[in-house]
């Protein structure tokens, strides 16, 4: 019987995995409005 190991990527941490994938999905839909309700701009 083969062994694999799910969702782990040869030279790839956990906490690298978790930054790269998870991070993202989580805290893109956020952006816009965080940057809007800091009153971030152009040059800021």
């Amino acid at each position: 019987m083969a062994s694999h190991h799910v969702g782990k990527q040869v030279g790839e941490s956990a906490a690298e995995a978790y930054e790269r994938r998870l991070v993202p999905a989580m805290f893109a839909p956020w952006v816009a409005k965080l940057v809007d309700l800091a009153g971030v701009r152009p040059g800021d």
